[in-house]
Parts: structure tokens; sequence; C-alpha cells
């Protein structure tokens, strides 16, 4: 039985096609979540269905700046499937669910084989962008940039995103980087291009 499976969303024209992935040492399955039934899949499953309309989040009460109600850029639909997967039917029988960026590829043959070693232990893995080291503050640097301030990106609209004062709530909500050097999982900042989950974790601590 097959207990991991990498999952992606490519939503409008962000990507043509799904990365290729070096045959891995061990069952594994590939899942994309996408909008384009023409997309080239590289050996990677093709799913259409809308499960960010069907399935909605129970955290998404539609007053938030993105909620899907009030954010369709396919750019925000894409960040349902990373953070609400553990609602997605087809995921339920996968014990290991591994997030990817559209834009990474699997080029190591023993990656699963490596992340079944360590995710019951752990219970989350991820890897951070360069240069942010997980500090709250300097994701909020690098996010001031048009992707996010601009109300029309990508040839769609969007609502303006005002990093720096989601930042300052953060602030007065408590937060501080020092949550960073915790080792409990749930206090890190995530902002990952590639994050390991472990199911049953998740649908107990989310």
């Amino acid at each position: 039985m097959t207990k991991i499976c990498f999952i992606t969303a490519i939503y409008g024209d962000y990507e043509l096609s799904c990365k290729k992935f070096a045959k891995q040492s061990i069952d594994t399955d590939y899942i994309c979540f996408t909008d384009n039934k023409d997309i080239i899949s590289n050996g990677w499953i093709i799913d259409t269905t809308p499960y960010h309309l069907i399935n909605k989040s129970n955290l998404d009460n539609d007053t938030y700046i993105n909620s899907l109600c009030n954010n369709k850029h396919t750019f925000n639909i894409a960040k349902y499937y990373k953070q609400s997967f553990s609602i997605i039917p087809i995921l339920e029988k996968y014990d290991v669910v591994v997030w990817l960026d559209g834009t990474i590829e699997i080029i190591y043959d023993k990656t699963s084989e490596y992340i079944l070693n360590n995710i019951y232990k752990d219970k989350i893995i991820g890897w951070h962008h360069e240069r942010r080291y997980g500090i709250l503050r300097n994701e909020v640097i690098d996010s001031n940039f048009e992707r996010y301030t601009s109300i029309y990106w990508n040839n769609q609209s969007q609502p303006y995103q005002d990093v720096n004062a989601q930042y300052n709530t953060y602030i007065e909500d408590g937060y501080n980087d020092l949550f960073s050097k915790i080792s409990t999982p749930i206090h890190h900042i995530w902002v990952y291009g590639l994050l390991v989950l472990l199911h049953s974790y998740i649908k107990i601590n989310i």
C-alpha cells in the first residue's frame, strides 16, 4: 500500500506542465490539482476536481481578505491545496502528504524513503526559503513586491496584501521570532516550497 503522496496545485497559467520526478525506491504517488485539463502531466495524476469549492475549509469564514470568495486569484486558490489537504477525500488514504511548489522537481530517488524514515518522529519536515531563515520580519521584507502589493498581477485582479499591517497584527497578538527556535513545529513560520506533513498529526492539531 502506498503510504506517501506528493501533491502540487497549478492553477491558471503559472506552469504549463508538471515537473518531472525521479522514480522513487518505494511506492509513491504524485497528484496535481489543476484547472487545466490539458496540462502536461509528466507522470503525475491529474485531478481537476474543484475541491476548494466543494470541500471548503472550516477556517475560511468568508470574512478574510484572502477568503476564496474575496480573492479568486488562481495564486490564492492554489494555496487552499497546500493548507487544507487534510479535507480532500482522495488524500485520506495516505499516511504522509508532501506539498511541492509547482516549480520544484524531485531528482533524488530515495526522497520518499528518507521522508518515511523521519516523519513519524518529526511530525512535520520542511525546508525554508533561503535568506529568510523562518524569521517573520524577513518574510515581511521579502513579501513587499508586486505579487502581493499589486491589485492586478499575472493578468488577474486581486486584493491588496498589506503585509506590514499583517506583521503588526502578529506582533500585537504576542508573536516574536523566538518562536522559530521552539522545537514544536506548529510554532514555526511555515513558508516552504516543500513541506512534509504527517496526516494523522495534522488532523489532530489543526
